[in-house]
């Protein structure tokens, strides 16, 4: 999606996952839709690095391989050692290592649906770039959702929309991703 600032993404988003109570209207989901939303600055709770890559699980719902994978994924292989520690992560790690972190989550958890709200607006764009298509590879039947400003942003993406425009502003992307032509709609 993308918009102005100002227009009410972040509160689309906010809706969505229930957490907006403002306004009316309907929002209508799959039934057993896995949802996961992914702000721009992490939740990280205090605890070990496994805790916090597990949130909101346990750190024991997963394999420590499987929480090593997912960090060498993202590129962020040196943080494996530090599974066991503890600390106050959001005051160790960078920003663009904690969404980094974010995206291991992601693939951790393996939702149906995931929400990426300016999620990577601390990494580089060919930062992002490599982690959308880790995404669309290692999660291929997961529905993703951006909101976010750059224009990088539709490379990653099959449709954009446009909030404040009317449904016929939708625009089609080339599904290969390759140079985000518009196709009729």
């Amino acid at each position: 999606m993308a918009a102005s600032p100002g227009r009410g993404k972040t509160a689309l988003l906010r809706a969505i996952a229930g957490l907006w109570r403002r306004g009316d209207g309907r929002i209508a989901l799959p039934d057993g839709a896995t949802l996961m939303f992914v702000p721009p600055q992490p939740y990280l709770p205090a605890g070990t690095l496994a805790d916090v890559l597990a949130w909101p699980q346990p750190a024991a719902a997963f394999t420590e391989p499987a929480m090593i994978e997912a960090l060498t994924a993202v590129g962020s292989p040196e943080l494996s050692s530090r599974l066991r520690e503890a600390s106050a992560w959001a005051g160790v790690l960078s920003p663009g290592e904690q969404q980094r972190l974010q995206f291991a989550r992601v693939l951790l958890h393996r939702p149906g649906w995931v929400f990426l709200d300016e999620s990577t607006s601390a990494l580089d764009e060919l930062s992002e770039v490599s982690l959308y298509r880790l995404l669309h590879r290692a999660l291929p039947a997961t529905t993703i959702v951006s909101i976010g400003h750059r224009s990088t942003l539709r490379a990653s993406h099959d449709v954009e929309w446009r909030l404040g425009e009317p449904p016929s502003a939708r625009r089609y992307l080339e599904p290969d991703h390759a140079d985000g032509r518009e196709l009729p709609a």
